[in-house]
């Protein structure tokens, strides 16, 4: 018993850890909800660095994949300021097709028909190397469907 007077003793006073039994856990329900926050909070984190991730490596390739094209359209330019300057080896009315290699996948097929005042362009596009080599030739009675205009490179 308490010799002073003005504290009273708890009539139930609570367990003790040497008694066998633990205390009572007091976490409140903020703090239940400040961790799951948190934990949410992290997981969109990470989510969203991975989605980053990805769509930046997408970038790149879609970049290198533009970039690997203009090469070989600067290529077929090339060939066919080439054969504009040898036109006067060329008979009217022929057909002069080639192919530039884009990846290993594609390529860039040109089909150039040779006029009395320069050449047309009779097909200018990018294929893929599978579906080429199921065709036979440059496929010249296939209707191009959104297919570059014709082009006449020559003298007026």
């Amino acid at each position: 018993m308490i010799d002073n007077p003005h504290i009273r003793e708890h009539p139930n006073p609570s367990p003790t850890p040497s008694s066998g039994s633990a205390p009572p856990v007091t976490v409140g329900i903020s703090s239940l909800f400040a961790v799951l926050i948190i934990l949410c909070l992290t997981v969109f984190a990470v989510l969203a660095r991975l989605s980053a991730q990805d769509e930046r490596a997408l970038a790149e390739k879609a970049a290198d994949s533009i970039t690997v094209y203009y090469e070989a359209e600067l290529r077929a330019v090339e060939q066919v300021a080439k054969i504009q300057s040898e036109l006067q080896f060329y008979v009217v009315g022929e057909v002069i097709a080639f192919k530039e290699e884009i990846d290993a996948n594609r390529e860039l097929s040109v089909v150039l028909k040779v006029q009395e005042n320069g050449i047309s362009c009779e097909k200018w596009a990018a294929v893929n190397k599978s579906d080429e080599d199921e065709s036979e030739g440059f496929g010249f009675d296939e209707p191009e469907t959104g297919s570059m205009p014709i082009l006449i490179f020559g003298e007026d």
